[in-house]
């Protein structure tokens, strides 16, 4: 649990410093990345590689 609390606050002050950045060319951006990529849902993702094509 803290540690999932301890990435939250990482994020969020990520999150913070990109949104300052907003409008900056990106040579010039030295707000840090994001620590944890969120996967694609599977629902909303058209190019999955499901082996049972949706109709």
């Amino acid at each position: 649990m803290l540690l999932w609390l301890a990435i939250r606050d990482i994020e969020d002050k990520r999150a913070r410093a990109r949104a300052k950045e907003i409008g900056l060319p990106a040579g010039q951006r030295r707000a840090q990345g994001r620590l944890v990529e969120a996967s694609p849902s599977k629902a909303g993702n058209k190019h999955s590689r499901s082996p049972h094509p949706s109709t």
